[in-house]
């Protein structure tokens, strides 16, 4: 119990950046989270931020392969070449500019903004 507790932490200016963003563009959470993601979520009040989520665990792709951007461009009916990939792992934005998509390596809360604001 005690181990399955933690939920993870909020970055709340990162939250304000998708919360600004998700009204502009469908946001797509694509991670390689355990079956605990959706209660995750939940319980950290992040539960309707995303318009979709992909969750390797569920599908039983993990990133960086190419078949879980493929999935999730399938799931959110977008084209590789109208999407934005962020993670903080480099291999993964490698791998999503790689099929196609624009990426950007999270680093700050103002660097996604700034990023967003001309893509």
């Amino acid at each position: 119990a005690a181990w399955s507790e933690p939920a993870g932490e909020i970055d709340r200016e990162v939250v304000a950046v998708l919360e600004r963003s998700r009204f502009r563009d469908d946001l797509v959470l694509i991670t390689n989270a355990t079956s605990r993601l959706k209660s995750d979520l939940s319980r950290l009040g992040l539960d309707d931020i995303f318009h979709f989520v992909v969750n390797s665990s569920d599908v039983g792709i993990a990133k960086p392969d190419e078949r879980i951007f493929v999935h999730a461009l399938e799931v959110a009916g977008c084209l590789a070449a109208n999407a934005i990939f962020v993670d903080d792992r480099a291999e993964n934005v490698d791998a999503a500019i790689r099929f196609g998509m624009r990426g950007h390596v999270f680093e700050s809360a103002a660097g996604l903004d700034e990023f967003l604001a001309i893509s």
